[in-house]
């Protein structure tokens, strides 16, 4: 049965193992991933681009043959062709290179460069947003837990009183409908009790799901917050309206991943009206070629 073995984690301990089983987690990482090699390929507009090509010819061709060509002083050539198996090789290099583009490149590394950074701060969000979630999953467990332990007391409690109706009872000082009376709060705590060990099991499901668990294993929080024998509760200040509005934009990654999508935005308006304008390139090229085949010429 999965819930043979029940394991007992801190918060930095669940805040792990979400961090390393959450989907929603891998898939940010491959985002930013996939915005990393976009910028990395802008980053090849100032770079030169080098082609070559090679070429293998191979001639197998018949034996060669004279041939008689008369002149004016009535003497002649004999033009003599000879052709062999031969084999010619071709190379060619060409290297090109960005000289002027009226800063179309720049604005595309430069979109490419703000959509990694808002990958980035989508990132950052999905950690706080994963943390939160565990977070508030773990206290709510904690929270069922105690309250489940207060709920069996009051059973025990209202026992306790039923028994000693049921003494009194025994003693003739008090009547049968005393002990209804005394046995009605224990049915009603009984039956809280059952509903809130329901809500339990429900908070410990939620709790492993929100780590990336199955629903079903056995794995609670562990139980270090202190209780306070007075009740007290310490004082935080809360912050004014404009206080945290500020504090919001100031921490929070998905404004800044949507301040970055905008800037990433402009930039590749900006590149695509660039188009527009023509670019100025520079090449060079050198290579090499096979002989051109001789034809010998003999006085006849």
């Amino acid at each position: 049965s999965p819930r043979a073995i029940q394991q007992i984690v801190t918060l930095a301990q669940a805040e792990a193992i979400a961090f390393a089983r959450s989907p929603i987690l891998a898939s940010a990482r491959a985002d930013n991933g996939i915005a990393h090699a976009a910028m990395r390929l802008a980053q090849t507009g100032y770079y030169p681009n080098i082609s070559a090509q090679a070429q293998t010819t191979h001639t197998n061709s018949q034996p060669g043959g004279t041939l008689t060509v008369p002149n004016p002083s009535g003497t002649g050539f004999i033009v003599t062709s000879t052709t062999n198996q031969s084999t010619g090789d071709n190379l060619n290099v060409t290297i090109r290179q960005l000289i002027f583009d009226g800063g179309r490149v720049a604005a595309a590394i430069r979109s490419a460069s703000y959509s990694e950074t808002a990958t980035v701060d989508t990132y950052r969000r999905d950690l706080e947003t994963v943390a939160y979630n565990v977070a508030q999953a773990y206290y709510n467990e904690l929270q069922a837990q105690r309250t489940t332990a207060v709920d069996v007391e009051t059973v025990q409690l209202d026992l306790v009183q039923e028994d000693l109706v049921r003494a009194q009872l025994q003693a003739g000082v008090a009547t049968r409908v005393d002990l209804a009376t005394a046995q009605l709060p224990t049915a009603q705590a009984r039956l809280a009790l059952v509903k809130q060990q329901a809500l339990e099991l429900n908070a410990q499901a939620t709790f492993a799901n929100a780590m990336g668990l199955e629903a079903n294993l056995d794995v609670l929080p562990y139980d270090d917050t202190p209780v306070s024998a007075t009740g007290a509760i310490s004082t935080i200040p809360v912050p004014t309206y404009d206080q945290a509005i500020a504090r919001a934009y100031l921490l929070r990654p998905d404004y800044a991943s949507a301040q970055h999508a905008t800037l990433a935005a402009r930039s590749s308006l900006t590149s695509a009206k660039l188009a527009l304008f023509l670019t100025l390139t520079g090449s060079a090229s050198a290579g090499t070629a096979p002989p051109i085949p001789l034809v010998e010429a003999v006085p006849a």
